[in-house]
């Protein structure tokens, strides 16, 4: 924390003010982009080799009528990298259209 606030006094308040802002715009995108599809988020675990260990990954689902109901459309080790991925496709998918 002493490491964080050295940090914002050598940027001084208003850049790190930025950055958080722009954060949290970003934050923002992503909720809307998870409320504005039939969306939701899964976490699986998946084992390292054998050492009785495991990562956590985020999936990113829509629901659909037609089958396959439920389609991973964007998937990674955090939430906001997997929301990313997911509305990065999307994006490429309606360029296409």
């Amino acid at each position: 924390m002493a490491a964080q606030i050295y940090l914002e006094h050598l940027l001084g308040i208003p850049e790190a003010e930025k950055r958080a802002r722009a954060e949290c715009a970003a934050d923002t995108r992503r909720l809307d982009y998870l409320g504005s599809g039939c969306c939701d988020m899964r976490f699986r675990a998946e084992p390292i080799a054998d050492t009785g260990d495991a990562d956590t990954y985020c999936d990113i689902i829509e629901h659909h009528m037609a089958a396959p109901k439920e389609r991973i459309v964007g998937s990674a080790d955090t939430v906001r990298a997997a929301i990313d991925a997911a509305s990065r496709r999307l994006s490429r998918y309606n360029a296409r259209l």
